[in-house]
């Protein structure tokens, strides 16, 4: 979708997705290397008995599963900034997930590019929240408004 499509206030839902105990310890391995995240023995010993997944890992689905969604498709020129990220609830294994977004802002900046600010989060099979962020993106703009602004 082109920056002028994107409505503020809409909400859009991905299909959900199984994360598995090998996913997560394979993430973990090799971007977040914490017994919770890797080792079940030790993870038994912590607060969710049993291996989580990495809140890094939590915010890469969501992501993963907005671009699956196929709004932002080829139009997406890049992001600026990732803000109000918190975790509420661990990513265990087997669980089924899906991201919720919902286009909070759009503004066409001083330069020209359009900016789109979304509300991501990973949410689980009874629709708990686990992770939350908002981010910005830079999304393509029509010919039409793009010349408006170059003056074309």
């Amino acid at each position: 979708m082109r920056f002028e499509e994107f409505v503020v206030g809409s909400e859009l839902v991905s299909s959900p997705r199984l994360v598995s105990r090998d996913e997560i310890i394979e993430f973990a391995s090799r971007y977040d290397q914490q017994p919770m995240h890797l080792d079940a023995g030790a993870a038994r010993q912590g607060i969710y008995h049993d291996v989580i997944g990495s809140g890094f890992m939590s915010i890469a689905l969501a992501w993963s599963l907005w671009l699956d969604i196929g709004a932002q498709g080829e139009d997406g020129r890049g992001g600026i900034a990732l803000e109000e990220c918190r975790w509420f609830l661990p990513l265990l294994p087997d669980t089924w997930v899906h991201a919720h977004v919902m286009i909070k802002d759009k503004r066409v900046s001083s330069s020209g590019h359009g900016l789109v600010t979304y509300e991501l989060s990973l949410r689980d099979a009874a629709d708990e929240v686990l992770v939350s962020f908002r981010t910005i993106g830079i999304m393509a703009r029509s010919e039409a408004d793009q010349a408006d602004v170059d003056g074309g």
